[in-house]
This record gives structure tokens, sequence and C-alpha cells, in this order.
């Protein structure tokens, strides 16, 4: 019994310290150093998904994808999470898939595209995308790299791999369906690309033996048009889904344009913050049904379509994250 509670004990302890791996690193994806053919991927929310490449490839730290074993040095330091720019085809050689050579021999650069660093850059595909890989829809084995100034780099796989949209890597053709393209990034709640995020948290209490229990600057309220933060726009009980989904992303903008991490909407129309937002303690955790989300029915916790705004006196609680897409 005592060798069983100290392996229970071993494994918990391995398995908290892998799903540690993401805590303080940004989002990307990052090599496990104890296995070449595994990696790890970190979201937004710091969450680790510990994923394998397919079968006879490795992880490659220089062009962070899966790659041919033969093509990778898993002794190679990995490199901070990005895809690495692949060699660029010469210039001006007309070799580029951009490129159109005319019947004088010279070369012309097809409308919408430029080149940048001997590379085709599409002037469109990421305008409304936010950082991030995505799939070529022309040829399977391509994928596009939007940065943060929405150009959209055009990348290769390794020869004879596919591009995995739900792997977000390059993988053996017999993975990868060719036809699914992936849907683009929507934000919560129909949220501008370039604005924060809010984030469910829950339905806590907003008053406890008459004190306020975490905020106490309301930012801005669409109840009361007496009030000097009044917001000029009145609750709209007649488009209820609509009204309560952009309070959340109008009250988000508010929070985070201050600095502030947390923000709870009340009492229908109210969204309040502030600078502490402290440990929120599981007894001050609410009846979901002093939230209330679409036609008036009770918040739902994981529904990331429908936001939620508490009743009178209660709170429902948006953890702010930056926007997806910078401006």
């Amino acid at each position: 019994m005592k060798s069983l509670v100290l392996l229970i004990a071993c494994f918990s302890v391995a398995r908290a310290t892998e799903d540690d791996f993401c805590k303080e690193r940004d989002a990307g994806c990052y090599v496990d150093l104890k296995d070449c053919s595994k990696y790890y991927q970190c979201d937004d929310f710091h969450k680790t998904h510990h994923r394998t490449c397919s079968d006879q490839l490795k992880w490659s730290a220089v062009k962070n994808i899966c790659d041919h074993a033969a093509d990778v040095d898993c002794d190679r330091k990995p490199l901070k999470p990005h895809v690495r720019l692949l060699a660029p085809a010469p210039y001006p050689g007309c070799d580029l898939h951009c490129q159109e050579k005319g019947l004088d021999g010279s070369c012309t650069v097809m409308p919408n595209w430029r080149i940048e660093k001997g590379m085709c850059v599409d002037n469109n595909y990421c305008l409304l995308l936010p950082n991030g890989h995505y799939h070529d829809p022309r040829n399977c084995s391509r994928f596009y790299q939007c940065d943060a100034f929405h150009k959209a780099f055009l990348h290769s796989c390794p020869s004879g791999l596919k591009w995995s949209v739900t792997k977000t890597t390059c993988d053996w053709p017999r993975y990868v369906d060719c036809n699914r393209g992936g849907e683009p990034y929507k934000p919560p709640f129909g949220c501008g690309l370039r604005d924060p995020r809010p984030v469910k948290f829950d339905c806590i209490q907003g008053f406890l033996n008459g004190a306020r229990l975490y905020w106490n600057k309301l930012l801005f309220t669409d109840r009361d048009p007496s009030s000097n933060v009044y917001s000029g726009i009145a609750i709209n009980w007649g488009n209820w889904k609509a009204y309560v989904n952009g309070l959340a992303c109008r009250c988000a903008k508010a929070a985070y344009t201050k600095g502030y991490k947390y923000f709870g909407l009340q009492f229908y129309g109210e969204c309040w913050s502030g600078p502490y937002y402290g440990a929120i303690s599981a007894s001050h955790v609410t009846n979901p049904d002093n939230c209330l989300q679409e036609y008036f029915q009770k918040c739902k916790k994981l529904d990331t379509t429908h936001a939620c705004v508490g009743k009178a006196w209660n709170n429902y609680v948006y953890r702010v994250l930056p926007p997806k897409m910078m401006k």
C-alpha cells in the first residue's frame, strides 16, 4: 500500500509539472527536450498541450514544424516560438509563384502580391486575421504565416508533407484532410478583432454584509442617464442578446484601457472594475440563476457565444485578455 501511495504521489507531481510548462511562456510551440518527436503547444491562456509528431517525423526547432527525421537536429537549441522564413528563391528569376514572365522575358508580380525578402507576400490574406498560421486553399502543402503587421508570408511544408489544420503543423498526407480548411478566428461575443477579449469567469456576489466584495469603480452605466459615467447607450431589453454581448465587449475595452485584468457586469447594465481583483473565494460564487444571458436565461459558463450579466447586486465576472490582432 505504501508503494502504491508513493507511485500515485510521483505521478501527480509529474503531471503537475507538465501542466505548468506554459505557465510563464508565451503562446507558441516548444520542443520537448526529453523526446524530439514531441512538442508543447502553449495557448493564450497558458494551458499546456503536449503533442506528438507522426511516425518518422521529428519536431524542428528551426522551422517550428514537424519535419523529416533526417533533416532535424534534435540537439539544436530551440528557438523562440515562431516560424522561421524558409530559404528564399532567387529573385528576379521569376521562380516565385506570384511572378509572371512576359513574352518579352520581363518578370512582373501578380496583382495583390509583392516581393519581400525574396518571398511572396499576399497583401490581403491576413487583413482580418490575427497572428497565426493558416492553410493555403490553393495548395495543401503550403501555409500562410500572418504576422502582427497583417503581412501574409507563404511557406512550404518539407517534401512529401501536407499542412494539417488540426495540428497546425506539417504531417504525412494520410493524416491530413486537405478539404478541411479550418474556420478563421472569431472573437468572443462578436467583439472586434482589435478589441480586448472578455473571457467568462463566473457568477459572483456583488455585495457581502453591506460591503462591495471586489471593485468599487463604476467604469460606466447604461442604467442611469443622470450618472456622470453614463455611457449614452440605454439597455436594449428588446434585443437582449446583442445588447449583453456588446456590453461585455465595451466593458472589456474600458477595463483593459485602465490596465485592469478583470471586470464585472452588474445590475443588467453596469460595468464595474478596479485595480484590485484578489483571490475570488469559492464562497462568493453564487447561483447561476443570478446571472443572465440570451433570452433572459440563466448564465451558462461554458457558452462562449453568449455573454452574461449579473442581476441586482450580482456580477458576472470576466477576465480581460489582450486583442488577438494588435493595431
